[in-house]
This record gives structure tokens, C-alpha cells and sequence, in this order.
């Protein structure tokens, strides 16, 4: 079972050719990680996923807004978790 905090991680969509728009959650994670990326001003959830070990969650491109601060949450059960943002 999923821990029942979220934790933050601050970001900035930048207008970037080569940012894939990809969220891998690399292989020896844990387990699934729970996603979710709000509006840092309205704090209104833009998109909420899951993405298992060693699996990619590709984001759509449209649910992003350049030059805008987003959160990230993140939440899953207890352990080391390796992500990356390509």
C-alpha cells in the first residue's frame, strides 16, 4: 500500500525542444510510484499517474503550459525510487 503523503518536488516547464516529455521510473525502484503535477499558483491537478518499475509514462504535450511552475508529487510505498525526466 501507498504511503498517504505526497512529496513535492518544484518545477519549472520550460519551452524545450529537446525535453521529451517522458517520466521513467527506472528499473531496481521499489515499486510503482504514484504521479500526480499541479499548478503550483492554483494548485489545481493538471494530471495524476502511475508508472511501474522500469516503465516510461509519456505526458501530454498539450496539459503543459511553457514558462509556468508546476509541483510534483509523488507518492509510493516506503523504499529507494530512481526517476528521471527525459
Amino acid at each position: 500500500e501507498n504511503t498517504k503523503d505526497w512529496k513535492e518536488i518544484e518545477f519549472n516547464y520550460p519551452k524545450n525542444i529537446f525535453w521529451k516529455k517522458e517520466f521513467v521510473n527506472a528499473e531496481g525502484s521499489t515499486s510503482e510510484i504514484e504521479i500526480r503535477i499541479l499548478d503550483k499558483q492554483t494548485k489545481n491537478i493538471i494530471q495524476t499517474f502511475s508508472i511501474e518499475p522500469g516503465k516510461v509514462y509519456k505526458l501530454d504535450s498539450n496539459s503543459l503550459k511553457s514558462n509556468t511552475d508546476y509541483l510534483i508529487e509523488l507518492r509510493g510505498k516506503d523504499g529507494m525510487y530512481f526517476l528521471k525526466f527525459i
